[in-house]
């Protein structure tokens, strides 16, 4: 489970691409396991996504592309792109309302498009407060991963 893989899954009747990514920050170290994680675009037209997944270098103190994630045969250059399955779903059950290729480009409820406008609305220096209590346990949000009180290893 600490290692990125794609997968096409079916759900509910309904083709869908499970993308999954190693834990980011539970390793630690000394330990066996390496830290991951996937950095991905997702294009509506071109029905692809595209990942540059990551893990830790220990050695180096920095974050360098995992090239065994993926296949080759997804490779093109330092991303992997790989295709989304047809929004049409699989068994023939009647769709209310809205076609699948309008419903594939609505975010699901609670989802938010995560681009360099929603990075840089975010990144502001943090309270005293928010940074206590980040430190206090509470799960980091991209508040944290953005303020420029914490350093990023350059």
């Amino acid at each position: 489970m600490h290692k990125g893989r794609a997968k096409h899954e079916e759900g509910a009747g309904y083709p869908f691409l499970a993308l999954q990514s190693g834990a980011c920050f539970q390793a630690r170290e000394d330990e066996l396991w390496v830290n991951r994680f996937l950095w991905c675009e997702m294009d509506l037209e071109t029905r692809e996504v595209s990942s540059e997944p990551l893990q830790w270098s220990r050695e180096n103190q920095e974050w360098i592309l995992d090239s065994s994630a993926f296949p080759e045969e997804y490779r093109q250059g330092d991303r992997w792109i790989i295709s989304l399955p047809s929004p049409v779903p699989m068994a023939n059950k009647p769709m209310k309302g809205k076609t699948p290729a309008q419903r594939f480009r609505e975010l699901p409820k609670g989802w938010v498009v995560v681009d360099a406008k929603y990075l840089k609305n975010l990144a502001n220096d943090l309270t005293a407060e928010q940074a206590l209590s980040f430190f206090d346990g509470r799960t980091p949000i991209w508040r944290e991963a953005l303020a420029s009180q914490y350093p990023d290893g350059k």
